[in-house]
């Protein structure tokens, strides 16, 4: 077990979760991953659920949950992994009516459980993987208004670029050539901090997609969803630290921002957070904030 140990309500954990757009969907993946939980299964890679009555050390802090009404008491380990079974079926759901429809009805009818969700997604990703190594020729045409460029590249990486996946149809052929889901609906609307992009290289193949919430990296993948590779690491802090001060600031990774400070409203906190920006980089109290110190080391 992990050392982070939490104590959390079952019902509420599964409704701070949305599984697709469509409500009737939504709805009957809820019924299924609750029934999946309730039984002590693994629910994903980050979460797993256990049913703390077979765990001693866990008896008090699961009596002490129970008596302030928490029920079904469960303990969750916060252990690893950055992609879980819960975005992995996000990703299958999100278009499942067109690529699946017999899996669309069996979902509404409650005749699938999310064991069997998992699996169908894994199913779903692995032939996309496939179908992306038969490609011959990954080369994506150049697409500058549904795929602007936002970040050139230079030294040993001249040529190369990052690009915004902007468009449905960006993102489609993104998908079709990197063997990912990007493509598939789930990516449509990552909200204003939030965007997909696309490392080309000089003709325009693809080689990593990643996507980011402001400064954060969420995730990053090489065809097939293949890890990132060494060599392309410093290539994704460089474009993290310097397109999410963008998304950050103006919500748009096209347009630069200014060195200096900024102020920017803090929904979250309420208030205004003050951000100084050097050489493209935000910087915080005095030093670099998130990936800019790899940023810097993949400048030289």
């Amino acid at each position: 077990m992990s050392e982070r140990i939490w104590i959390l309500n079952l019902n509420e954990f599964v409704g701070s979760v949305e599984f697709s757009r469509d409500a009737d969907v939504d709805a009957a993946v809820h019924d299924a991953i609750h029934d999946h939980m309730i039984r002590g299964h693994a629910v994903t890679r980050d979460f797993s659920a256990i049913d703390p009555r077979g765990i001693d050390v866990d008896k008090p802090a699961a009596i002490a949950a129970k008596a302030r009404g928490l029920r079904p008491v469960f303990v969750v380990d916060l252990s690893a992994g950055s992609t879980d079974d819960i975005d992995h079926v996000c990703d299958w759901l999100a278009e499942v009516h067109l690529h699946s429809p017999r899996h669309h009805r069996a979902i509404l009818n409650r005749r699938m459980s999310f064991r069997q969700m998992i699996d169908a997604a894994t199913r779903w990703h692995e032939s996309m993987r496939r179908a992306a190594e038969k490609l011959y020729n990954r080369a994506i045409e150049r697409d500058d208004e549904g795929a602007p460029a936002v970040l050139e590249l230079d030294g040993e990486w001249l040529g190369w670029r990052w690009v915004w996946l902007k468009s449905d149809a960006a993102r489609d052929a993104e998908g079709f050539a990197m063997g990912n889901c990007v493509g598939g609906g789930f990516y449509d609307d990552r909200g204003p901090c939030g965007a997909v992009f696309s490392l080309r290289d000089p003709n325009n193949v693809p080689h990593v997609t990643a996507e980011l919430e402001g400064i954060d990296l969420k995730q990053a993948s090489c065809r097939g969803g293949d890890d990132v590779s060494d060599r392309f690491k410093p290539l994704i802090d460089l474009m993290a630290a310097i397109i999410g001060v963008r998304l950050m600031i103006h919500n748009d990774p096209t347009v630069v921002v200014e060195d200096g400070l900024h102020v920017i409203a803090s929904a979250a906190a309420g208030d205004q957070t003050t951000m100084y920006v050097q050489d493209s980089v935000m910087h915080s109290d005095g030093g670099r904030l998130g990936s800019a110190g790899d940023a810097e080391e993949a400048r030289r």
